[in-house]
């Protein structure tokens, strides 16, 4: 990809995931986003850091624009009484500026907790067999919200008073966040979910319960994610964010590499 084609695609990824963070913010009623110009503050009102989500949304030019915003978000999350994280698409600064991001984030006390490969694909390549044996189901009632919480909690490691809490509640999935899971013998195996803002449907929470991998169950419920929205919105561009086990298959499915995204946490 050409730099500019690749910063573009940076810009849509952290704006996308700035929208779709923002969906943490409206579970509870005292939750607000607050779109500010280079960065996203998303209050979600728990006690569990990265959901209260600063989300940088523009290329800093200097150190001082860098400090205004990252002083602006440790304020507001400081008068709320918040741990808070800070969501970073590094490409967004410049090798200088990526400097000098690591010395306020040591001086702040915040740690890196994650560190995804950006990916954009403009179409997937053509599917292979579709796996036997698994049904798709939009995330749309309680039952099918509690299976989507139980397989970020058993995939991700996320607490699962925060996850059933989190994703029972209709605010949650008001926007345009949208899951799909895949069920085989009734049982949630695979879920993956989108959000479409920037121009690009967002693919997220991709997860396959670890008994239940290499089956093709994973690439399965996010072509049917991404089909989905795809249909609804008219965007065929998409972009993720993966972790290193799932390079391989995505850059299978078609997708090229972005920037990385880099999240930092006061704890």
């Amino acid at each position: 990809m050409q730099a500019r084609a690749i910063q573009d695609g940076n810009l849509m990824m952290a704006r996308n995931l700035a929208c779709a963070m923002s969906a943490y913010s409206r579970w509870s009623v005292s939750g607000e986003t607050v779109r500010l110009p280079a960065v996203t503050l998303v209050n979600a009102q728990l006690d569990y850091a990265v959901f209260n989500a600063a989300v940088i949304t523009e290329p800093l030019a200097g150190s001082d624009a860098l400090e205004y915003v990252l002083d602006t978000a440790a304020e507001y999350y400081e008068r709320q009484g918040l741990d808070w994280s800070c969501w970073m698409t590094e490409e967004l600064l410049s090798e200088k500026m990526r400097v000098a991001f690591l010395d306020q984030m040591a001086a702040r006390r915040m740690w890196l907790v994650a560190e995804h490969q950006g990916m954009i694909a403009e179409r997937l390549a053509p599917s292979r067999k579709e796996p036997a044996g698994m049904t798709a189901r939009l995330v749309c009632d309680a039952a099918t919200r509690l299976d989507f919480a139980r397989l970020c909690i058993q995939v991700f490691g996320m607490p699962a008073t925060v996850a059933e809490q989190v994703y029972s509640e209709e605010g949650f999935w008001s926007g345009g966040f949208q899951a799909w899971v895949g069920y085989v013998d009734g049982r949630a195996v695979a879920t993956a979910a989108t959000e479409t803002a920037a121009g690009v449907v967002g693919i997220y929470s991709v997860a396959t319960l670890a008994d239940q991998q290499r089956r093709g169950y994973g690439e399965s419920i996010t072509r049917t994610a991404l089909q989905s929205a795809s249909a609804l919105s008219g965007c065929h561009h998409s972009i993720l964010q993966s972790t290193p086990a799932g390079l391989p298959l995505y850059r299978k499915l078609g997708y090229r590499d972005l920037g990385r995204v880099a999240v930092y946490a006061t704890r």
